[in-house]
C-alpha cells in the first residue's frame, strides 16, 4: 500500500471517485428508488384515489356543496379546508412513517456496505494504492452512500406533492410544500444518525458479521439496557411506576441512535403528542451524529489493513461491549425462567448462569472470528457474571431500598396523583369509557390531581410502603409523583381497604370536585330527559323542562349540603336518576346518579311528584324474605366467629363498639381457604318490625366506616324485589345462628391442590 503522505493522491477529482465507487453500487440505487416510490408517491397515489371517491359524492352548486339529495351540505371554502386536512393526514402519518422505515433500511444497508472492501485484504491494498488520500476516499463514498438515499427521496416527495397539488387544484400549495420540505429535512437527519453510526461499526471490524453486531450494540445499547431495568423492576417491586412517555422520550436514548429517529417521528406525526425530551433529542442526536461521522473518518484513516478479514481489534470496545450484552442476556433469560416457572429462585439462578455463559461464548466466537476462541478469557467472564449477580440479584431483594423509599415529612412538598390508573378488586373505582369514578357514584374523577398537605401525604405513602406482600392484592392501586424539596419520583402503590381513608381526601378534595363533579359544574349543561328508578317502582320518565330545572337544583342543593368527605365516599341508592344528554345522530349519553338517602332535598321533591308510590317496602308489603351471603373462612378460623364478626358481634355475641373491617375474598394462593354461603327463606317477617329503625333498602356501601351488612332480598306481594341492609351489631342472635344451620361449605382450596378446587 502507498504512503498516505504521498503527494500524487491529490490528481484524482473527487467527482470522479464518486462515479467510479457508484459503478459499484447500482444495485442499491435500485433498492432505494423502489423503496421511496413504495412509500412516496405510490401510496400518496392511492390515498388521493380513495379521497376522491369520499368527495364524488358531494354536488357542487355556486358556492355551494350539496349531497346527492340537494340538502345544503357546506361551503366551497369548507370542502377545500377538509381536503386539505386530510392531505396533512396523510403527509403526518403515512408518509412520515412509511419513509422512516425506508430511512432506516436504506441507512443499515448503505452503511454497512459502502466500505465493504474493508473485509478483504486484496481489496484494501487494491482501493489504497490508488493516488488518492484516504480522507477524499471516505468523503466520496460517504457522499455515494447518503446521496443515494436522498436523490430517490426527494424525487418521491416533490411528485407525492404534485399530486396533492393537483388534487387540492392549487389551493394551500405553499402550506403543502413546506411541510413536505420540512419532513424531509427530518427524515435526512435520521437517516445520517444511523447511517454514521453504522459507518463507526464498519471503521471498528474486520468482517461483515462483526460490523453488524457492532453496529447494533452502538446503535441499540442504551435503550437495551433500559429496557432491562425496567423489566427487572417490574418484576420484582410492586411499586414499579414508569410513565408512558419515558419509554419511549427517555432523554439516555439520545445514546442509542437507532431509538432516536422514532422518537422524533413520533413528534413530527402526532403534533399534539407532548414529548418533553423533544428538543433534548433534537440536539444532542445532532451532536451525536457529527461525533459519530468524525469518528468514523478518523478510524478509517487510522485503520491498519491487517484488521481485514479479523474479528474485532479494538480491545477496550470489545471488552464493554461483550461485558454489557453478558450481563443483559443473564438478566433476560432469569427473567424468563422466572415467568415460565412461577418465580423459582432456583430456576432464575439457572437462567442467570445460562444467559451469561451462552452470551459471553458467542460474543467470543464473533468478535475473535474463530471458534477456538468460544472459551477463552475466563477471568473477564468470571467478573462480568459477577457483575451480572450483583445486578439482579441487587434489583431482586431490592438493596437500594426502591419499593420502601419514604421521604422526610418536612421534605415533601406534594403530590400528583394520575387517576387513569387507580384500580380496585372491590370496586372502589371503576373505569368507564376512559374516566375514573367511583362505582355506584356520579363523581368522575379524570386526573392528574394535585394535593399539598404535607401530613396527609406523609401518612398515605406510609402506609403505603409498609403494606404486607399478601395484603398487596386487596384494596385501590394508584400511580403518583412524589415531590420533595430534592426533586420528585414515580411510585405505583396499592393502598388496603383499612387505609382508604387516607386516599380519600386526596383524590376527593373540595377544590377538585368544584372544578370536575359534572352536576355542581354544568359543564354538560342539563339534560334533556330525566329517568327515575329503583327497585320498587318502574321508570318514570321526566321530559317537562321546568321539572329538570326544579330535579337539578334540588340535586346542586343536597350536594352542598353533603360534600364533605364522609358522605362523598359513601353511597347508597334510595333510587336513580338517568340523566340523557343529548348528542349527535339524534342519540344520547347517559350519565347515572345514585340519589343516596340523606338527599332530603332531591328525595322529598320527587316523592311529591309521585305521593302514592313508596321507596322504600312497607312491612306488610313483605311476602318473604331471603337470607344470603357468603363468607371466606381461613386456615385456624372459625365459621361463627367470623360469621359474628361479619354482622358487628364479637364472638359471645355482644355488639361491637365499632364496626369491624370488610370481609374481603381470598385467593387460591393461600394455604387454603373454605367458602361458605347460605341461602334460606323467611316467611315469618314479624322480626322485621324490630329492625325496621335498623335497615337501608336498595344499596348502601361506605368503605370509611362500614356500618351497614347485606342481609338479603325481600319478596314482595305485587311481585318485586328489594335489597336490604341492616346496621352492625343489630341483627337478632337467632337469626346468626339460623344462618349458621344453614350455612354450607361450597368448596375448599386445599395448599398445593393439582385441581384447583374439590366440591364438597
Amino acid at each position: 500500500m502507498t504512503s498516505q503522505k504521498s503527494t500524487n493522491k491529490k490528481s484524482i477529482c473527487l467527482t470522479s471517485i464518486m462515479r467510479e465507487d457508484f459503478r459499484h453500487k447500482t444495485w442499491m440505487l435500485a433498492l432505494s428508488i423502489l423503496g421511496n416510490f413504495l412509500a412516496g408517491p405510490v401510496t400518496a397515489l392511492y390515498y388521493v384515489g380513495r379521497m376522491n371517491i369520499t368527495y364524488e359524492r358531494y354536488v357542487i352548486k355556486g358556492n355551494g356543496v350539496y349531497n346527492y339529495n340537494l340538502d345544503y351540505v357546506m361551503s366551497i371554502t369548507d370542502l377545500t379546508r377538509l381536503k386539505y386536512e386530510d392531505c396533512q393526514l396523510y403527509l403526518s402519518h403515512f408518509f412520515v412513517w412509511l419513509m422512516l422505515f425506508i430511512v432506516i433500511g436504506g441507512a443499515l444497508i448503505v452503511g454497512l456496505q459502502s466500505f465493504r472492501f474493508l473485509f478483504q485484504k486484496r481489496c484494501v491494498d487494491l482501493f489504497h494504492s490508488v493516488p488518492v488520500s484516504r480522507r477524499k476516499l471516505f468523503t466520496a463514498i460517504w457522499l455515494n452512500g447518503f446521496l443515494l438515499w436522498l436523490v430517490p427521496a426527494a424525487v418521491g416527495s416533490v411528485l407525492v406533492f404534485a399530486f396533492f397539488a393537483f388534487f387540492m387544484k392549487g389551493a394551500f400549495c405553499a402550506n403543502m410544500l413546506g411541510q413536505i420540505l420540512l419532513y424531509l429535512l427530518g427524515l435526512s437527519l435520521c437517516f445520517l444518525m444511523v447511517y454514521h453510526v453504522c459507518l463507526v461499526g464498519v471503521m471498528l471490524s474486520g468482517n461483515t458479521i462483526n460490523a453488524i453486531i457492532v453496529s447494533l450494540i452502538l446503535g441499540l445499547i442504551v435503550a437495551a439496557t433500559s429496557t432491562v431495568i425496567y423489566a427487572l423492576q417490574y418484576c420484582f417491586y410492586k411499586n414499579y411506576f414508569i410513565p408512558d412517555y419515558f419509554y419511549y422520550a427517555n432523554p439516555l436514548y439520545v445514546l442509542s441512535p437507532m431509538i432516536t429517529p422514532f422518537i422524533l417521528a413520533i413528534r413530527w406525526s402526532v403534533s399534539t403528542v407532548i414529548i418533553p425530551t423533544y428538543y433534548w433529542h433534537l440536539f444532542a442526536g445532532s451532536l451525536l451524529m457529527i461525533i459519530n461521522l468524525f469518528l468514523a473518518c478518523h478510524l478509517y484513516v487510522k485503520r491498519r489493513s491487517e484488521l481485514a478479514e479479523r474479528g474485532l481489534e479494538a480491545k477496550p470496545v470489545r471488552i464493554l461491549s461483550r461485558a454489557i450484552i453478558t450481563i443483559l442476556s443473564g438478566a433476560t433469560f432469569a427473567i424468563i425462567l422466572r415467568e415460565l416457572d412461577g418465580s423459582r429462585f432456583g430456576w432464575m439462578v439457572f437462567g442467570l448462569l445460562l444467559g451469561t455463559f451462552l452470551a459471553f461464548c458467542v460474543l467470543n466466537v464473533i468478535f475473535h472470528a474463530s471458534f477456538k476462541a468460544a472459551f477463552s478469557h475466563k477471568l473477564q467472564y468470571v467478573i462480568t457474571l459477577a457483575i451480572c449477580c450483583i445486578t439482579f440479584f441487587g434489583i431482586m431483594f431490592d438493596v437500594t431500598g426502591y419499593a420502601k423509599r419514604l421521604p422526610a415529612k418536612d421534605s415533601i412538598t406534594g403530590i400528583t396523583l394520575y387517576c387513569n390508573s387507580l384500580s380496585s378488586r372491590n370496586d372502589l373505582y371503576v373505569m368507564e369509557n376512559g374516566v375514573l369514578r367511583r362505582e355506584n357514584s356520579d363523581v368522575v374523577l379524570n386526573g392528574p390531581i394535585q394535593y399539598t398537605n404535607p401530613d396527609q401525604i406523609y401518612a398515605l405513602l406510609s402506609a403505603c410502603v409498609s403494606e404486607k406482600d399478601d395484603e398487596y392484592y386487596y384494596g385501590v392501586s394508584f400511580t403518583a409523583k412524589i415531590h420533595t424539596k430534592w426533586g420528585s419520583y414515580y411510585r405505583s402503590y396499592r393502598v388496603n381497604q383499612d387505609n382508604v381513608r387516607l386516599l380519600a381526601p386526596i383524590i376527593e378534595n373540595k377544590e377538585y370536585l368544584e372544578e370536575h363533579y359534572p352536576l355542581e359544574s354544568l359543564c354538560f349543561g342539563y339534560p334533556e330527559m330525566i329517568e327515575i328508578s329503583s327497585s320498587l317502582m318502574n321508570e318514570r320518565r321526566i321530559i317537562d323542562q321546568s321539572q329538570i330545572t326544579q330535579l337539578m337544583n334540588a340535586l346542586h342543593q343536597d350536594f352542598e349540603e353533603h360534600r364533605d368527605v364522609k358522605d362523598l365516599l359513601r353511597s347508597s341508592r334510595a333510587f336513580t336518576l338517568n340523566l340523557n344528554y343529548p348528542r349527535e345522530n339524534k342519540a344520547y349519553w347517559n350519565l347515572y346518579v345514585d340519589v343516596p338517602y340523606w338527599y332530603e332535598n332531591t328525595i322529598q321533591l320527587v316523592k311529591e311528584w309521585y305521593p302514592k308510590k313508596n321507596w322504600d317496602p312497607a312491612l306488610d308489603e313483605i311476602a318473604s324474605m331471603d337470607v344470603s351471603g357468603c363468607l371466606a373462612v381461613r386456615k385456624n378460623e372459625e365459621f361463627l366467629e367470623v360469621l359474628f364478626n361479619k354482622y358487628g358481634f364479637d364472638k359471645q355475641g355482644n355488639p361491637l363498639s365499632e364496626a369491624p373491617t370488610e370481609q374481603y375474598d381470598v385467593y387460591w394462593d393461600e394455604e387454603y381457604y373454605v367458602q361458605v354461603y347460605w341461602n334460606f327463606n323467611l316467611t315469618d317477617v314479624e322480626f322485621l318490625k324490630e329492625l325496621d329503625p335498623y335497615l337501608i333498602w336498595g344499596y348502601y356501601n361506605d368503605p370509611l366506616t362500614s356500618e351497614y351488612a347485606y342481609f338479603g332480598s325481600a319478596h314482595l306481594e305485587d311481585g318485586g324485589t328489594a335489597d336490604c341492609y341492616v346496621r352492625y351489631g343489630k341483627l337478632p342472635l337467632e337469626i346468626l345462628r339460623k344462618i349458621a344451620e344453614n350455612a354450607q361449605e361450597e368448596y375448599i382450596y386445599p395448599a398445593k391442590a393439582e385441581e384447583g378446587y374439590y366440591y364438597n
